[in-house]
């Protein structure tokens, strides 16, 4: 594939230092929310980003509804940026008379998708500018990483003077870009089932497991759900919208011990059905018997648990508790 170099100055540090030009922080913080149809009305939910490392975000849903096969997905954010005359002009990136428009493009290579999106135009001005932006996706749209970035461009035809005649000044040409956030949209350790259920005499939470075989069964609700119960007097400090009763650590606390449950679950049932298996690492390790395994197995999800960023231990259940409980301080310990 060609590559393209421009030939034309850029945004880079030294361009916006000279020229006190500067980009807020907060504009690379992205908001993600998937809307619901209740109460005959559509109602808009935020979903939580959990981090892996400076720009690698995973989604996570604190209400168990949302999951990319059956809701739409909604990111938003603001561009705000000090000084935005200073990438104007002869020292700057585009002509005085030009304007540089401001888009967000996405890509997807599990996807095979792509696409931009324009947020709109640079004023010329000294003062601080915000621009605020919302694209949708429809439900099923997007699988696996999907990453975002900023691309400045010129937005008009404008013959610049003749001190700017090294400036791009051709509609449509790129004059800056910046990578802003890489999100894993259905990571397999996010999609862990949680559904809800209403019952007054029930536990706050239960585990449901389907007992097949779990190299044949496809992971899913079907094969295995975490089931919070609405109707319990102590839901209110799972669900995020009792704000002042909310409490992360007992959310994190719930999924840890259910996935720990299951994984034991599973345990159990190779002890039963296939005794010719030491454990269920051998059970997992099995490389003929792998490639029997039907598509997206419950086995094959497991096996995926003790790779990055998970890194569950099953060699005993102590250990496996221990590591799960690990994962989820980690990977939710700021919600």
């Amino acid at each position: 594939m060609a590559t393209y170099i421009s030939t034309y100055p850029s945004l880079n540090d030294r361009i916006m230092q000279q020229n006190k030009v500067s980009i807020d922080e907060d504009s690379y913080k992205l908001d993600f929310s998937y809307d619901i149809f209740e109460d005959d009305e559509t109602k808009n939910y935020v979903l939580e980003e959990t981090n892996t490392n400076t720009l690698f975000y995973s989604l996570y849903d604190s209400q168990g509804i949302w999951t990319p096969d059956t809701h739409n997905l909604k990111v938003s954010g603001q561009f705000m940026i000090t000084n935005p005359m200073g990438l104007y002009g002869e020292n700057g990136i585009a002509p005085k008379e030009s304007t540089i428009g401001l888009a967000i493009r996405w890509c997807s290579s599990t996807s095979k998708k792509r696409g931009v999106k324009i947020i709109g135009d640079i004023n010329k001005s000294t003062e601080r500018q915000e621009i605020p932006f919302c694209i949708g996706f429809e439900k099923a749209e997007l699988r696996g990483s999907v990453t975002f970035y900023y691309e400045l461009f010129i937005n008009s035809n404008a013959v610049g003077s003749q001190a700017e005649q090294h400036l791009a000044n051709t509609k449509g040409t790129i004059i800056g870009e910046k990578q802003i956030y890489i999100v894993d949209i259905d990571a397999k350790e996010q999609n862990f089932p949680i559904e809800l259920f209403e019952d007054p005499d029930a536990p706050l939470w239960k585990l449901y497991v389907e007992d097949e075989d779990p190299r044949y069964i496809s992971w899913g609700p079907e094969a295995v759900k975490i089931l919070l119960n609405q109707a319990h007097k102590d839901y209110k400090y799972i669900n995020q919208k009792f704000k002042t009763k909310y409490s992360p650590v007992l959310l994190r606390e719930i999924l840890a011990s259910a996935v720990s449950l299951y994984i034991n679950t599973l345990q159990d049932w190779q002890y039963k059905n296939e005794p010719d298996y030491n454990n269920l690492q051998d059970l997992l390790n099995d490389e003929v018997d792998i490639d029997n395994w039907a598509h997206a197995s419950v086995a094959e999800v497991v096996k995926g648990f003790q790779k990055e960023p998970m890194n569950i231990d099953l060699t005993s259940s102590i250990e496996t508790f221990i590591s799960v409980h690990k994962y989820f301080d980690l990977k939710l310990g700021n919600l």
